[in-house]
């Protein structure tokens, strides 16, 4: 695991809305968390909605950036985000993390991307897929973390 400074207290979600996912779901799945509880926006220059990213406001963006994003995924309640490096974070600091996408067996359980992290789930989605049913998913993983 990355050494971070922790808190006891997750009460938040982290949503990552890289690249790799399209700028219409990246707004689906920010207004369905809006909606339904308190979250964060994080992520690098690779990710969708940087308006709403309040680390990559910060003055110390370029030298501190990278550990408020892994703190921030530390002390979360749970982790949205497509498969990528992104997966592998909370699987690596064994945060709850919802991902999909493009070679997604590698970060669930038994993958070499999990690192034993019980709580990461993969669902399938693609580009013939349903908006609705990426955030029915999201909410469904939501409920059970809770």
């Amino acid at each position: 695991r990355i050494k971070v400074p922790t808190t006891k207290k997750k009460g938040y979600v982290v949503f990552i809305p890289d690249i790799s996912m399209s700028q219409e779901d990246a707004l689906a799945v920010f207004d369905y968390l809006n909606r339904t509880c308190k979250f964060a926006v994080v992520g690098d220059m690779k990710c969708h909605l940087p308006e709403s990213n309040e680390i990559l406001h910060s003055v110390d963006c370029l030298s501190t950036g990278y550990q408020k994003i892994v703190t921030a995924i530390t002390n979360a309640k749970a982790v949205i985000t497509p498969c990528s490096h992104w997966t592998a974070i909370p699987n690596l600091q064994g945060v709850p993390v919802l991902s999909w996408g493009d070679n997604v067996g590698q970060y669930k359980e038994g993958g070499i991307y999990n690192f034993g992290n019980k709580q990461s789930r993969t669902i399938f989605y693609d580009d013939d897929s349903l908006q609705l049913n990426l955030i029915r998913q999201v909410d469904r993983y939501l409920e059970d973390v809770d």
